[in-house]
């Protein structure tokens, strides 16, 4: 009977070990993620503000950006699409926001566990 007390007290804590480290896992990728669409976001904003600035460039007229006089118009690159990178960059922070609550409650659900472990075992010894 004791011996099952503590392997029934042992063995959340052994699920619970693997959920934070799956959690963990998560939250890294979850993070790498929203470096990702930072970047993305970082991106396309700058591939449209020299769409924008292209559009204004004239020969002979300095460029807005370094003053140079400008001998020749550089061939025109679609723009990117700013919204999209900011609905993806929405939705990574969301994911971290979500994988940060869930690694929350494991490691709540671990300690909570590993308290009752103790509990039980303190419990068997004073028997």
């Amino acid at each position: 009977m004791i011996r099952k007390d503590v392997w029934a007290a042992r063995l959340p804590i052994v699920v619970r070990d693997e959920a934070v480290r799956t959690a963990t896992a998560s939250s890294q990728e979850a993070a790498e993620r929203l470096a990702q669409a930072e970047a993305a976001r970082h991106a396309a904003e700058h591939a449209g503000m020299a769409v924008t600035l292209r559009a204004g460039l004239a020969v002979g007229e300095p460029c807005p950006v370094c003053t140079q006089q400008v001998s020749d118009i550089p061939e025109s690159v679609p723009g990117s699409d700013v919204e999209l990178a900011e609905s993806e960059l929405a939705a990574a922070r969301a994911a971290r926001e979500q994988v940060a609550a869930l690694k929350t409650n494991a490691v709540a659900e671990q300690r909570a566990a590993a308290e009752r472990l103790a509990a039980t075992e303190q419990a068997l010894q004073a028997m």
